[in-house]
């Protein structure tokens, strides 16, 4: 007993290691895992924990007001200009029981240099 909680450790820092943010939620809709970045971007876009799948999809449907986040499409931008893209996704275990899993990922490199060609595509139409 005492290895097997060593290792649900061991298994819980490396999760908590990820440089993307996960979540999982059981069927009742209870979070069951979620690691230290995942935290983080939820008190920055809810402005306090989430607890539960109903608070996630509540808050990745509409940003609350006191929230320190925008959006920009699909993209949660952070007040450090950071860029997330948030994924959602049924999962099984070996079981067969089924579980809600977010994921998200820093794509800060990706929507600057978006923003860098849509700046030069209406530079391009002013001189054209």
């Amino acid at each position: 007993m005492r290895s097997g909680g060593r290792l649900r450790r061991t298994i819980k820092e490396a999760i908590d290691d990820l440089p993307n943010g996960i979540c999982v939620f059981d069927s009742t809709g209870l979070m069951v895992l979620c690691n230290h970045t995942m935290y983080q971007l939820g008190f920055l876009l809810a402005g306090r924990d989430i607890q539960t799948l109903s608070e996630m999809r509540k808050t990745l449907k509409e940003l609350p007001r006191n929230s320190t986040a925008r959006r920009d499409g699909n993209l949660f931008i952070l007040s450090d200009g950071r860029a997330w893209q948030f994924s959602e996704c049924k999962v099984e275990d070996s079981y067969g029981e089924s579980f809600i899993q977010f994921i998200a990922a820093d794509v800060t490199r990706l929507y600057v240099k978006r923003l860098e060609l849509e700046d030069g595509n209406r530079m391009l139409e002013e001189y054209g």
